[in-house]
């Protein structure tokens, strides 16, 4: 089975080594992109081009059935693609929260010193007055 022009091209937009494949075995399409290696669980063996896939979609609904290429297809794989992408601001974000926590943890180690430096230099210095001594 092959997939219509129109779906190849606005997969290859998205991303140039993706196409999508009809594996006969399952009866669904998948959405792939070729490799050197083989890994079980994570690759497929494509009979017809004799070469290893890594599947990125399995086109199929939630009740595992499967669903024809159209516009949903490539609507959630650029969601999926873009929240990948996404991830890394979203890494690079939390560095900068953990940097200006860090920050404001040495300011209040810092604003403790001193006011415990204060009451240190306060209690040292001054007399004391001692009552009924024994």
């Amino acid at each position: 089975m092959k997939a219509e022009s129109w779906f190849e091209k606005e997969l290859k937009a998205i991303h140039p080594d993706l196409y999508p494949l009809w594996m006969n075995k399952y009866g669904k399409w998948f959405i792939v992109h070729d490799t050197d290696m083989k890994v079980a669980g994570i690759t497929e063996y494509d009979p017809v081009s004799g070469k290893n896939v890594v599947v990125d979609i399995i086109v199929e609904d939630e009740n595992h059935n499967p669903l024809p290429l159209d516009r949903a297809v490539l609507n959630s794989l650029r969601a999926m693609k873009y929240y990948q992408n996404k991830e890394v601001d979203v890494d690079k974000e939390e560095d900068e929260r953990e940097k200006q926590l860090m920050m404001e943890a040495r300011r209040h180690k810092r604003d403790g010193q001193r006011y415990f430096l204060k009451w240190h230099k306060r209690f040292t210095q001054t007399k004391t007055f001692v009552f009924g001594g024994i």
